[in-house]
């Protein structure tokens, strides 16, 4: 062995992969061995990977191929030569599969992976196969792949979450793990709720998938576990019920600040309940951490979006779609800012392609239902929601989504009451709010009061209290809608609707007797602010003026357009030509997006 070689060999091993890159440039490999000179070659395309020098690894990556090729034609026996290469051919091309990957060239790493013959290839290759079939949309190869995996490694969850992705049944992927004789008894237990948790997540069965979490959290050793918060959240959040997925996903990234999975729908959940400090520092808080993950660039995009910031959300929504392609959240927000600006065709693109990546999320089915009410196709809108009522079981969401849909088609309205009176009953309050307003527009005033009334005995709500004050003051029953207002005003004291009530009774009561309006009103708003000084640092803001809802204000679940409103105090109202602190760090750059989707 040359000098020389050892040399190089010990740098290498050593890990100093850029002095090496600028040493072998320098050295002569006509006085060495062949496998030595074959195996320098290797040194140096892993060295150039490491650091991060893709295009050049790649080269060199095909020249040691092509080396090798000369080096078995001339020599008799492979197996000799392979035990005395760093790398053998499969391994060579699994890392020209990385580099490709690196390089976003998923079509040249998928053939990389598909040249190693299927008898040569480990786990490790099945599961890049999977991963990068499920990217392509082969679904039937990727299941193959990730079945290849479980045989041998059934602890891999991910390989789990895939196939569940993808489909398969509970039962089909525990006999496929069982069948490889590899699962550990001892770990059997949370092994199968695992699969019970990601299974309902994934069939959009939330109540089943929330039990399931809380079941392996009451067990001890699984306390404060974080993966099992995420899902759980995942699940709440998914279901529309944002203040109990606000609170698991805040408590998973207290337990783990690095945590990056979820994040992206925490930032959309402080999005729809206007939490704007909240989400103002959650995302100055992820792009601190890495600037690198698409969830980053979610999160500020939605405070961006929250700020009617439009063309900066958008920049980095895109951003967040650049970094990875599959992110639904930013699917999400950028179909959400195309629909704010009226943008239907690109919204509805986003939109589509984010209910292709996940059927699981309603939110898909219910922007693609509002770009064809704000484009004015209210029969396609119908359909739509019919589409999501299928998805989602009927659900209350899914109803209220529907009903929405109905409402805009003057001919059908009469086939919205029932949907909403079937969402209501389950306390749903979207379309409790809905059917209050279908039933004043049909003149039904004291059916409307009593509904509210029988409502608010089991939830409080500061729009329903507002709604009811409405209700009262139409009809002649000032000192009750005062009342009412005021119950709204305590729970958010930036309650326009409430306010404006509040003023019309006093504007009737000038000239006859109502001077003692006025100084008990401002006796009671003094009471109302001392209360709420001390713990008010951004108000919840629900159905254009209501008070904080806690499980989603939306129709259904959703923010904007009228459904959630900041108030015109608040600093989403204020001045937009002044940069938080937050984005301040972020040029205006080559913003010119909104164009395009």
């Amino acid at each position: 062995m040359h000098e020389v070689y050892q040399a190089m060999e010990q740098m290498f091993s050593c890990g100093l992969y850029s002095s090496y890159s600028s040493a072998f440039q320098y050295i002569d490999t006509s006085n060495l061995t062949k496998i030595e000179a074959l195996n320098l070659n290797i040194y140096q395309a892993t060295s150039l990977k490491n650091l991060q020098d893709f295009h050049r690894a790649e080269s060199v990556y095909h020249n040691v191929l092509q080396l090798m090729k000369q080096l078995t034609a001339k020599q008799k026996s492979r197996s000799e030569n392979n035990e005395s290469l760093y790398q053998n051919e499969n391994e060579i091309k699994y890392s020209l599969y990385e580099c490709y990957v690196a390089l976003g060239q998923t079509n040249a790493a998928i053939n990389q992976l598909q040249n190693i013959p299927p008898k040569h290839r480990d786990k490790k290759v099945y599961h890049a196969l999977g991963s990068l079939y499920s990217k392509t949309g082969l679904d039937h190869p990727a299941s193959a792949a990730y079945k290849e995996v479980l045989k041998e490694c059934p602890l891999a969850l991910d390989a789990i979450v895939a196939l569940l992705k993808l489909g398969m049944s509970t039962k089909e992927i525990q006999d496929i793990a069982a069948s490889g004789g590899k699962l550990p008894t001892s770990e059997s237990t949370w092994y199968h709720s695992y699969i019970n948790t990601q299974a309902t997540l994934y069939g959009k069965d939330f109540k089943a998938c929330v039990k399931e979490c809380r079941n392996l959290e009451d067990k001890q050793e699984f306390q404060g576990c974080v993966d099992v918060l995420l899902t759980c959240g995942l699940a709440h959040a998914y279901a529309g019920e944002y203040e109990e997925a606000r609170i698991l996903l805040q408590r998973a990234y207290s337990n783990d600040n690095f945590l990056f999975q979820g994040m992206d729908t925490l930032a959309s959940i402080l999005y729809r309940t206007n939490k704007v400090a909240e989400l103002e520092s959650h995302s100055a808080k992820l792009m601190n951490t890495s600037d690198q993950r698409a969830e980053s660039w979610v999160a500020i995009g939605y405070y961006c979006h929250l700020n009617k910031n439009f063309k900066r959300a958008v920049y980095f929504a895109h951003k967040a779609c650049q970094i990875d392609p599959r992110n639904i959240e930013a699917l999400l927000l950028k179909g959400n800012i195309f629909l704010d600006l009226k943008k239907y065709r690109d919204a509805t693109n986003h939109f589509r392609e984010a209910l292709q990546l996940a059927p699981y999320r309603l939110e898909a089915h219910q922007g693609i239902v509002e770009c064809y009410i704000g484009s004015q196709r209210h029969r396609e809108a119908a359909n739509a929601a019919t589409e999501a009522c299928k998805q989602f079981n009927n659900s209350p969401r899914a109803l209220t989504l529907y009903a929405t849909a109905l409402l805009k088609e003057p001919l059908v309205i009469g086939r919205a009451k029932p949907l909403l009176e079937r969402a209501a009953e389950t306390g749903y309050l979207p379309a409790v709010y809905l059917l209050v307003d279908l039933l004043e527009r049909e003149g039904a005033q004291e059916k409307a009061v009593a509904y509210i009334k029988k409502n608010l005995e089991h939830e409080t709500s500061g729009r329903l209290y507002q709604m009811l004050g409405d209700l009262l003051l139409k009809q002649g029953k000032e000192a009750e809608a005062m009342e009412q207002f005021s119950l709204a005003l305590s729970m958010n004291p930036q309650d326009d609707l409430a306010l404006a009530g509040l003023q019309r009774i006093e504007a009737a009561n000038d000239g006859v007797g109502g001077v003692g309006l006025e100084a008990s009103y401002d006796l009671e708003m003094t009471e109302v602010a001392s209360n709420n000084e001390s713990s008010m640092v951004g108000v919840v803001v629900s159905g254009g003026g209501g008070g904080s809802e806690g499980s989603g204000g939306g129709i259904p679940g959703s923010r904007g357009r009228g459904i959630v409103s900041p108030s015109p105090g608040s600093r989403v109202g204020g001045d937009l030509g002044e940069d938080s602190e937050t984005e301040a760090v972020w040029s205006d750059g080559d913003l010119n997006i909104i164009g395009g989707s």
